[in-house]
């Protein structure tokens, strides 16, 4: 196979492509808080869904930036094989 530019970008170690991965826990719970915080727009309930919003965002950044997990992710050589096969 030959490595162009496309392999690169779109193809994992083994060949696959990969467009998109499953989103790790913290980032599902941001999201999920992110959109609640629409529903619940005053009270309690807003505050603290902002605060488990930011918690989880902020818990994925530093995982991202100390643990390497998916920004990396094709070219990650410390990503195992279980984190490989979820791509989708």
């Amino acid at each position: 196979m030959k490595n162009t530019l496309f392999d690169k970008i779109f193809r994992d170690s083994d060949g696959n492509i990969v467009l998109a991965q499953m989103p790790n826990l913290p980032l599902i719970i941001w999201i999920t808080a992110s959109l609640l915080k629409l529903v619940f727009t005053t009270g309690l309930v807003n505050t603290g869904l902002d605060a488990l919003a930011f918690g989880s965002l902020f818990t994925w950044a530093w995982l991202e930036l100390f643990q390497l997990i998916s920004c990396t992710y094709p070219y990650n050589p410390g990503a195992t094989q279980k984190q490989r096969n979820k791509v989708i």
